[in-house]
């Protein structure tokens, strides 16, 4: 099958996986050396997150295992009709600009998942597929392609990458790794609270849709699998 760009690029729904949280503040150059605390997990998935020195921010890692093929991966989450299903608290989506298949700029509004007013978060993304055969989705900050709406709250993006590895008998890990700040005046427990509860049900819609999703029959063209 020749894979056709549609309305949300391969990253578009990864990325909004996992909104979440946290107060703007400079990123510290010696982050990697602080330890992760993992909130919750089991088999097949793990949630953590690391707090950031010196600042009110929190880094957030959610990561599970299922079976799938990348295409298949990638294929399911441009599905827009079926978004509601496994993204929790999505509203909706779109593309702002289509640079090329692997590079565009979109929005994305949620939801419940932050009280009072619904969340913007406008994103510049770009993927490709490393020599191992990995795929890597880099995701920066674009409020500034969008008129600001009185109505939402714009998150705003400090950083985000998604690594989604082949493994054998056709399964893949999938990692998304983000700090973001959801503005607006959230308590600091309740952010920390509604980010972790929120990437943990997503990672378990995708563990029970994702493997029986009529996408596994198809392939993305330029796509390598394992």
């Amino acid at each position: 099958m020749i894979f056709k760009t549609r309305k949300i690029t391969y990253s578009l729904l990864l990325f909004s996986i996992f909104l979440l949280s946290f107060s703007a503040s400079a990123l510290p150059d010696n982050l990697e050396e602080i330890p992760w605390k993992t909130w919750q997990e089991n088999a097949s998935q793990k949630v953590q997150y690391r707090s950031i020195n010196n600042s009110n921010l929190i880094e957030i890692k959610g990561k599970t295992t299922l079976k799938s093929s990348l295409s298949a991966f990638l294929l399911f989450i441009q599905d827009v009709d079926n978004i509601n299903n496994w993204l929790d608290s999505t509203r909706k989506a779109k593309v702002i600009s289509q640079i090329s298949k692997s590079e565009s700029i979109f929005t994305v509004y949620f939801d419940n998942v932050w009280p009072v007013k619904t969340r913007q978060i406008v994103m510049h993304s770009k993927f490709w597929q490393k020599p191992n055969r990995s795929i890597k989705i880099q995701l920066s900050d674009a409020s500034d392609k969008v008129s600001d709406n009185k109505s939402v709250i714009k998150i705003a993006l400090h950083s985000a990458e998604w690594l989604i590895i082949p493994k054998a008998n056709n399964y893949i890990t999938i990692e998304y790794t983000f700090i973001a700040d959801p503005k607006g005046s959230i308590p600091k427990w309740l952010v920390h609270r509604l980010s972790l509860k929120s990437i943990w049900k997503t990672l378990k819609n995708l563990q029970q849709q994702l493997p029986s999703s009529p996408w596994q029959k198809l392939h993305i063209e330029g796509i390598v699998e394992m």
